[in-house]
Parts: C-alpha cells; structure tokens; sequence
C-alpha cells in the first residue's frame, strides 16, 4: 500500500491536491472527486449516527480522513478534511492505517493554524503548503521497489 494521492477540502472546496503517482490520476476531476470525497464523508456519518469515518475501503483503494473545522473571513466555522488515498494492492494494513491517519491529523493540525481566518476563494495562496504536505507523506508514497532502491545506494554511498 502506497500513498498515490492527498489533498486539504475546504467546504467541499479542493483547496490543495498532491499526486505521488501521476499514472494513478485517471483524468477525474479534482472538483468533482473532491466534492465525491466530502459526500462520502457527510453520508457516513449521517448513516452511522454522527461517528466520525477515519477510512473508507474499497476493492482497490483506501481512503484515510482527518476531518475539523477552520474558520474562513466570514467568522464561520467551515468542515476541512485531509484526506490520502492509497492503493490496495495488496491487503489492508491497519497499523499503516494509522500513521498515515497521525500524519494526516498533524497535517490538518498545522494547516489550521497557518489559516484560520483566511479567505479560502484564492486557492493559489496555499500552495505552499502542497510542499509541507509532499515532505510529511513522501515516504509512505514510496513503492517497495523505490524503497529497496534508496536502502542499496545509501549503502553505495559509504564506500
């Protein structure tokens, strides 16, 4: 299991989108799959009476959330989701789960603080923050392959 992709939805609002894999981003649109990520969000907790969904699996992905309010210009608490999608190739792995799930907290956490009370409409502005969020989950994008491959030349290195 890999990180292929992550992202921070304001309102249902794609307001930073990162993708590790660009071969995993089948051409959907980010408005569309962002508002698809928010629904699936609102439905879960509505059908399982207010719990809060930190994963969605499907046959091929998983998709991990990290969900809190951040308040925009308009002095309004907004919902803000972080959110990494990984693919499942091969079983689930509920501890991997759980870190990308910390790092998706810490993630949120940082990001709420760097832009509460900012106006959420000029997406450009938070960019920078795309670097913040490639740095924390670089390592779980990695293949296994990618992996082996920094391991053998890190100890090519040293000769």
């Amino acid at each position: 299991m890999v990180v292929i992709e992550s992202g921070i939805i304001v309102s249902g609002v794609p307001i930073i989108y990162s993708t590790f894999h660009p071969k995993s981003d089948k051409g959907i649109n980010i408005v569309i799959k962002s508002g698809l990520l928010s629904g699936f969000m609102m439905f879960a907790e509505k059908a399982f009476k207010n719990q809060s969904i930190e994963f969605i699996e499907s046959g091929k992905y998983i998709i991990v959330f990290r969900k809190g309010k951040i308040q925009g210009t308009n002095c309004y608490l907004e919902p803000i989701i972080a959110y990494a999608i990984m693919d499942k190739k091969n079983k689930s792995d509920a501890n991997r789960i759980k870190r990308i799930s910390s790092l998706l907290s810490k993630i949120l956490k940082k990001f709420v603080i760097e832009n509460n009370g900012k106006n959420f409409s000029n997406i450009n502005c938070f960019e920078y923050f795309a670097e913040f969020i490639n740095n924390k989950l670089k390592i779980e994008s990695e293949t296994p392959e990618v992996k082996a491959q920094s391991f053998l030349l890190s100890f090519s290195k040293r000769d």
